[in-house]
């Protein structure tokens, strides 16, 4: 009987250390399934944070493209304006002159 109790408590003994061993085994997996749940709504935020972030600077510099945008095609306009004001100038002048010329010309065969 006393051989007989101590094999069941030796026998009770490595049931208890398998049972703690499974449940062991069994609540680091749910851990683990928590931390990878967890990890993976983390990575999920951070990429909404990253790609609100990106729309936000390249909003920026489409703001900053519009705007350098607008200034040069102003300055192409003011110097396209100056070169026609030129040019004008220049066909002023040259056609003064054709005209002296041409007098001139009149004024030598009327006399």
């Amino acid at each position: 009987s006393f051989v007989r109790g101590y094999l069941i408590r030796k026998k009770v003994a490595v049931l208890n250390q398998k049972a703690a061993s499974i449940q062991k085994t069994f609540r680091r997996h749910i851990q683990r399934q928590s931390f990878l749940y967890d990890l993976a709504n983390i990575t999920i935020l951070q990429n909404i944070y990253r790609l609100n972030k990106a729309k936000k600077e390249m909003q920026k510099l489409r703001s900053i493209i519009s705007a350098q945008s607008f200034v040069r095609g102003y300055l192409l306009r003011k110097k396209i304006v100056v070169m026609n004001e030129k040019a004008t100038s220049i066909q002023k002048t040259f056609r003064g002159h054709t005209r002296r010329q041409s007098y001139m010309y009149d004024l030598a065969n009327i006399t």
